[in-house]
């Protein structure tokens, strides 16, 4: 039986045992059959995407629907790679130790097997410039899969790797299809949709004007807040995370002894004798008693000599008015007059500060849309969370669609019934306003621990897929 050794196209020196009478041409042509020479082409990965991508799927599909298979490779995996790392002393001792039970002692051998034949597929894989290449070209979908799954994996381990968790996460090829289609969907549909499937979700109160309605909605577009329970500790969060950055911004300028003069709170007072004064029957006892309001407190200044106040003071001031002021008087309606009064010295107390500090400013702003959303939320949360999980629009639309058609018409009406829950349009409504206003940085928001468990699966799944390779079939 002749034998030669043969060069394949990928540079790697094969021995071929031949019958009688063979030639070493023979031999040769039998390595390039097995090995054939990969010109790389642009044309032809391309063309191999898509196979490649369903591949995948299906690699991902067979990973969950096997459950028990995929459970033990993983554990046999990580056992036998263990195993491999191991000084062999060590091995032969645990192995010593489970004598009484050879059904242990023939796990961890097949462990170490499913260890290595891991390795030796990866090995084929990308073992040299021609491997890489053929696996790019006949499966690119599988291979940028693979490269996801190192970075997305390396960051895991290694918290200081985030951005290469990142990139891996954007490169994955799942995040690639339904970035691609959330940014055309995101061109496509009008930009005044969100708004409207978050409305139509919330529900908000019809004594609420449109203007009023717009605004907390824009909200909680803005801050991705759901209208429910959860969003509403959201949005909680958010307002005491805000109030702790405006806090120690003011606390850092009374530190640095900035003041502010205490005359400033009477600066918006002018406004509002414009606005409540003129042809109107409550003119007169309307500027009585706005004018009684800032004569107290102006000769209340002037008593104690206070002429300027550090700004700590001023939001003090501000917060007492909100807190304890004329909106909680105990046994007594306020007047009109009273509540502008109060507002306007409130808003002074406030622009006063920003006018010191200018970085207050936003921060007041973005505090100041929540709070007004954060009633309005609740009550919408609470109307949402308590009612039953289809409600009877769900039955309604499944009996009629099944009515009209057969079970497929129940499914189609039962689906529309759940896009119809406020939970998933308010979801869509979030997720379609974040990906209109996000551009191209679309591609590079996703989750990388999310995405490095896909891609364990379907790596685990293209294991299951290959006869031979973890265990005998």
């Amino acid at each position: 039986m002749p034998t030669f050794n043969v060069k394949s196209p990928d540079g790697k020196i094969y021995k071929v045992d031949t019958p009688e009478g063979a030639t070493k041409e023979d031999a040769i042509a039998f390595v390039q059959a097995q090995y054939p020479s990969t010109e790389f082409s642009t044309a032809k990965t391309l063309e191999n995407v898509p196979a490649s991508a369903l591949q995948y799927g299906k690699n991902i599909a067979t990973a969950v629907t096997s459950p028990l298979q995929t459970g033990r490779a993983i554990l046999d995996i990580g056992a036998g790679a263990l195993q491999n790392a191991l000084p062999q002393s060590v091995v032969d001792f645990v192995n010593q130790a489970d004598v009484n039970r050879p059904e242990a002692l023939q796990s961890g051998v097949a462990a170490r097997d499913v260890a290595g034949n891991v390795g030796q597929y990866y090995k084929e894989r990308y073992g040299g410039k021609q491997n890489v290449l053929r696996a790019i070209q006949q499966d690119p979908v599988g291979v940028l899969s693979d490269i996801s799954g190192v970075l997305t994996g390396g960051a895991t381990l290694a918290p200081k790797l985030a951005t290469l968790g990142k990139v891996g996460a954007a490169i994955e090829p799942l995040s690639i299809a339904t970035n691609t289609l959330g940014y055309g969907a995101s061109k496509v549909l009008p930009s005044t949709l969100p708004a409207k499937l978050y409305e139509s979700a919330a529900k908000w109160s019809t004594t609420l004007s449109p203007a009023e309605r717009a605004n907390i909605t824009q909200t909680a577009l803005e801050q991705q807040i759901m209208p429910s329970y959860s969003g509403v500790g959201k949005a909680q969060t958010t307002i005491n995370v805000l109030g702790n950055k405006i806090d120690e911004l003011i606390a850092n300028a009374t530190e640095a002894n900035v003041k502010i003069p205490a005359a400033k709170v009477f600066e918006n007072l002018n406004n509002v004798r414009k606005e409540l004064g003129g042809f109107k029957i409550e003119a007169q006892p309307d500027l009585a008693t706005l004018n009684k309001i800032e004569l107290n407190f102006r000769n209340y200044l002037k008593k104690n000599k206070i002429t300027s106040v550090t700004p700590a003071q001023m939001q003090a001031f501000k917060q007492d008015i909100y807190q304890t002021g004329i909106y909680k008087k105990k046994n007594q309606v306020s007047t009109k007059a009273e509540d502008e009064a109060f507002k306007a010295m409130a808003r002074a107390a406030k622009e006063s500060i920003e006018s010191e500090i200018p970085q207050v400013s936003a921060l007041n702003a973005q505090q100041g849309q929540l709070l007004e959303l954060m009633p309005h939320l609740e009550r919408s949360a609470a109307r949402i969370e308590n009612r039953d999980l289809l409600g009877i629009g769900g039955g309604v639309k499944a009996a009629g669609g099944q009515a009209l058609g057969d079970t497929t018409g129940a499914v189609l009406g039962a689906t529309q019934s759940i896009f119809d829950m406020p939970k998933p349009k308010a979801w869509t409504a979030l997720n379609l306003y974040k990906k209109q206003n996000q551009g191209l940085g679309v591609f590079g928001d996703n989750s990388p621990n999310a995405s490095f468990i896909r891609q364990l699966l379907q790596q685990q799944g293209a294991y299951n897929n290959a006869p031979g390779l973890l265990y005998e079939q």
